[in-house]
């Protein structure tokens, strides 16, 4: 295997990240979808790279963007290929994204089980009730405090640091439109922000967690891989390293109704929860979401998600 036809492709490969790219992309698949051009061999057994021999499973090898060499460059030495176009991973240069086994969020959600109950129980000593979704609610009128709802509306999307009247954050979700699980969720990752309203669990989380560890450079989001696998917390470092913490378990994507309407809902595997998203801007090429997470009947905090490459 290592001789001078072998020896350009480990010369260049000098990065651990580097053959991470090229061997174990298919299993750790970043987001996004953009058409690329893949090259493969016509009714090949399998490809041959520098006398690497690769499977007919990898017969579709997704190449990251940030590896030294492409097919493409070594056109001289596959006479016979054609060119095929396939939706691969985009936004993928110089990232790497972490993928856990299914049966880890099951272990890992009953390990934290305490921890779990406990964030739960806290949503019933929030100040305020937070229930917005049960008993006579269509009667109840919603002053807020009164700013109108554009004014909201750019507060969040500049992602001012204030607190947000909650009844506030209730008008605006009734005023957006629904968006879909599967057309519009699925597939795709998101960055997160909490809208604090200083009476919430994930008010909580934000002083706690969420603002220590953005020192650290570590940011949150979610990830969508399917419409029934996906990763509820998702830290990433520096926009490079993307990893799942699987101590709420798996989530699943479908449509519910919440406050009349059904709309995309995050729903937990192993969780009483429920996360609620309508679309809040789609506007200059950045799609943003307002969500509301519940605990059954109790709103225990707001947020928004912007997908990632929409920045």
């Amino acid at each position: 295997m290592f001789n001078a036809e072998t020896a350009p492709l480990f010369s260049r490969a000098a990065s651990p990240l580097t053959l991470f790219s090229l061997f174990a992309a298919p299993y750790c698949p970043p987001p996004y979808d953009r058409l690329w051009e893949e090259e493969r061999l016509n009714g090949s057994g399998g490809a041959n790279i520098y006398g690497l021999t690769l499977p007919p499973v990898y017969e579709t090898l997704k190449i990251k963007s940030d590896t030294p060499f492409s097919f493409k460059s070594m056109a001289h030495h596959w006479p016979n290929r054609t060119t095929i176009k396939v939706k691969i991973p985009m936004n993928t240069k110089g990232k790497l994204v972490i993928n856990l086994p299914g049966i880890l969020y099951d272990v890992a959600q009953w390990v934290m089980f305490p921890l779990n109950m406990l964030i739960s129980g806290m949503c019933h000593l929030q100040p305020k009730s937070s229930v917005w979704n049960e008993g006579k609610w269509q009667n109840r009128r919603l002053e807020g405090s009164g700013k109108p709802l554009d004014q909201i509306k750019t507060e969040i999307l500049e992602q001012q640091d204030i607190a947000y009247n909650e009844e506030d954050l209730v008008r605006l979700y009734d005023s957006l439109p629904n968006v879909s699980a599967k057309e519009d969720l699925v597939g795709r990752y998101w960055k997160g922000k909490i809208l604090r309203t200083n009476g919430s669990v994930l008010d909580l989380a934000e002083w706690v967690i969420v603002r220590p560890l953005s020192l650290l450079g570590i940011k949150w989001g979610k990830r969508y891989r399917t419409q029934h696998q996906g990763d509820p917390l998702l830290f990433r470092w520096a926009d490079k390293l993307y990893f799942p913490i699987p101590i709420w378990g798996n989530v699943g994507m479908t449509d519910i109704r919440w406050r009349e309407e059904a709309t995309a809902t995050m729903n937990y595997d192993h969780q009483p929860w429920k996360d609620y998203f309508k679309l809040i801007s789609n506007e200059n090429g950045s799609v943003v979401l307002l969500g509301v997470w519940t605990h059954k009947h109790i709103a225990g905090g707001w947020f928004t998600l912007t997908l990632e490459d929409s920045e």
